[in-house]
């Protein structure tokens, strides 16, 4: 089974690098954000398979996110995280 290509978004880092860390062993190509804005960046121009995104961040939260990468990449999965 071949591991999608996974955006992490978490304002907690070491749960971010954690996550990415587990999924790259399974074989996924993770990039990770650590926030909503700094996501959007990292999506410019990528597809990403899957999104695992945390719901409550400063400034911009999962849901504005999920919105926003959503109109970008319809087809993309996303996971909303607290």
């Amino acid at each position: 089974m071949m591991c999608p290509h996974v955006l992490i978004v978490d304002d907690n880092r070491d749960l971010a690098d954690n996550l990415a860390e587990i999924l790259a062993e399974e074989g996924c190509t993770t990039r990770t954000a650590y926030s909503g804005e700094e996501a959007l960046k990292a999506a410019e121009g990528v597809h990403f398979d899957l999104v695992l995104t945390d719901i409550r961040m400063p400034g911009m939260n999962g849901v504005e996110l999920v919105r926003r990468l959503a109109v970008r990449e319809p087809a993309t999965t996303f996971l909303l995280m607290t």
